[in-house]
């Protein structure tokens, strides 16, 4: 053995090194890291925590999580997740997630939303939302495939996309209100055709993040008839499901057919709906083919939901947080009704426009500042050429920090931001928009 021929020459295993010139390179990278290019969001929410602990009075309207007055993760959860560490069940769970929970889950889908999942075998509980979606691309798309994704969205859906390296097919719906229209769809398809790259899926996120656009039942029925003559899978991403405030009825497309139910891949968890974006705990339901493929990669890759959180989760479907659940539901209906009136007002004094606030907690809006200039505090005049300088524009000038549209997949000259009003309440919105209002008569 190497080791017994140093210790012959006198030399322990660590001595070989002393006479050599050790390296100060570093091990090259697989450049996986370049192909999703990482969140710009998450790290300038980090820097804003970090500037606010400064004492800089900075009201951060950036990250999707949930806070302010009013918003706390419901106690039964809280207890239940504490009760199930006191009681030791903080051992292995299976891939899926524990029997209790899949068929929780199972039961709540056929009362609420007309789907029957086999707990069994169609549904796949997760480390929140983002991971059952790269694992859903993962299971169905080939590398010669793409995914159609109607834009503005979620910047992860890209950016899990080209980290299965496959094909990312963008549809604009900003002229169809930013809603995929069947058209588009069907163009969308032709176009992924003839670039090689045929469409194996299609993204729907309602209520939409970034737009807080709301799909009807009328508008999703041509969608799903398209994809189900294309031979396309639509992976339904309903996060922000409770939160709709239009009058609409939430619809899951699964619940169409038969045949939608099998082409369907569809995304929900507890993030949103129960305040605990921390604790990391979503669910994908389908097929029982795709959801075993899925399994599969998490079991070997990933593993299971925390055992505990998933324990505190099971709350959330026994009728243990429905007071807090409509609590949570009116406090951002308020925050919803607050943010319109003041865009409105906005709209009135400086042309502002934005998406309908149709659901979710975000509002995507254009200032009309793309093409003026302002003087910053070192009286360096500086041009606004689009989103990014408008955010840029906001957080120096106003202390109100937003995210552009080019983190949403879109181009940065569009100027639109979004403003997300999950984790301040009313009070700091007032604020907030006092401030905009302020910076923005300096540059009208």
């Amino acid at each position: 053995m190497a080791h017994d021929k140093l210790r012959e020459n006198g030399k322990g295993p660590t001595d070989v090194f002393k006479d050599k010139a050790l390296r100060t390179d570093a091990p090259a990278l697989s450049g996986i890291g370049d192909l999703m290019g990482g969140s710009s969001a998450l790290a300038v929410n980090a820097k804003i925590i970090e500037l606010q602990k400064q004492g800089h009075p900075i009201i951060n309207c950036t990250i999707g999580d949930l806070g302010g007055e009013g918003i706390a993760t419901p106690r039964a959860i809280i207890a239940a997740t504490a009760s199930a560490l006191a009681m030791g069940k903080t051992r292995y769970t299976p891939i899926q997630g524990i029997p209790e929970l899949r068929e929780a889950i199972a039961k709540q889908f056929a009362e609420n939303e007309g789907v029957n999942y086999d707990p069994n075998t169609e549904i796949l509980t997760s480390t929140g939302g983002r991971t059952p979606i790269f694992l859903a691309i993962w299971a169905l798309c080939k590398q010669n495939e793409s995914v159609i994704v109607p834009t503005p969205a979620f910047i992860a859906y890209e950016q899990l996309i080209n980290l299965c390296r496959v094909g990312c097919h963008r549809v604009d719906t900003k002229q169809s209100g930013y809603k995929l229209t069947p058209e588009a769809f069907e163009k969308a398809i032709l176009d992924a055709e003839n670039a090689w790259r045929p469409a194996k899926m299609l993204i729907i996120n309602t209520p939409g993040n970034p737009t807080g656009v709301v799909y009807s039942r009328q508008e999703l029925k041509p969608l799903m008839e398209i994809a189900l003559e294309n031979g396309i899978v639509v992976m339904y991403d309903q996060m922000y499901k409770t939160f709709i405030f239009n009058g609409e009825k939430h619809f899951n497309v699964a619940a169409f057919n038969d045949a939608a139910k099998n082409w369907t891949v569809v995304i929900d968890g507890l993030s949103k709906s129960c305040a605990m974006t921390g604790l990391r705990l979503g669910y994908a339901l389908g097929n029982k083919t795709i959801i075993a493929e899925m399994a599969k990669v998490q079991g070997m890759a990933i593993g299971h939901s925390p055992s505990v959180v998933q324990w505190g989760g099971l709350e959330a479907f026994n009728g243990a947080t429905l007071g807090d659940e409509k609590s949570l539901f009116d406090e951002f209906k308020k925050r919803r009704d607050f943010v319109l009136s003041r865009l409105g007002k906005m709209r009135e004094e400086f042309g502002v426009s934005h998406a309908h606030l149709d659901g979710g907690f975000y509002a995507l809006v254009n200032f009309p500042l793309v093409g003026k200039t302002y003087r910053n505090g070192d009286g360096k005049e500086i041009g606004i050429k689009g989103a990014k300088d408008v955010a840029s524009f906001l957080v120096s000038e106003a202390q109100v920090a937003v995210i552009p549209v080019t983190e949403f997949s879109y181009p940065d000259e569009d100027g639109a931001v979004r403003i997300s009003y999950g984790a301040v309440d009313v009070k700091q919105l007032g604020e907030a928009f006092d401030r905009i209002e302020t910076v923005l008569r300096k540059v009208a």
